[in-house]
């Protein structure tokens, strides 16, 4: 059996990937694949935008000791427009779970409270007293594919 499939709590949710999608990487090792892309050994991904031709997700559980300008904790968020671009073409995005009208209308909702919005949104937030740097959770570049 593999993991989960005996206490039911692990699905393969076949061709369904949504907003609020968890994807889990694998842990085979092919040649190649995983040299190149080393990130994805098993990684945990939230899926948080998909449309017709474009599907973007974070990587959840790969944690590092970079900062943001400002100083907030940055977690890599997968590879592209992140940590390794240069800065001025780094994508920062973070997850939070504000319900106030002005964090919802700067947000994205991605699956029930859970919101996803620019760096540069959460930093107004912040500026405007609606929120505190810990109320996000940081993420630089993302995982991207066509879907």
């Amino acid at each position: 059996a593999r993991v989960g499939e005996e206490d039911g709590w692990v699905y393969n949710a076949g061709d369904l990937v949504e907003p609020g999608s968890v994807l889990l990487g694998g842990s085979a090792n092919r040649f190649g694949f995983g040299l190149r892309q080393q990130h994805f050994h098993k990684c945990v991904m939230l899926v948080v935008y998909l449309d017709d031709d474009f599907a973007k997700a974070l990587i959840l559980n790969r944690p590092s000791d970079k900062r943001t300008p400002r100083g907030w904790r940055a977690f890599f968020g997968g590879d592209v427009r992140g940590l390794s671009a240069p800065l001025a073409e780094q994508e920062w995005a973070c997850i939070h779970r504000l319900s106030s009208p002005r964090a919802i209308q700067v947000s994205q909702k991605v699956m029930g409270s859970f919101y996803y919005t620019s760096l540069e949104a959460a930093e107004e937030l912040v500026d405007a007293g609606e929120a505190v740097p810990e109320d996000f959770w940081t993420f630089s570049g993302y995982a991207g594919w066509g879907a």
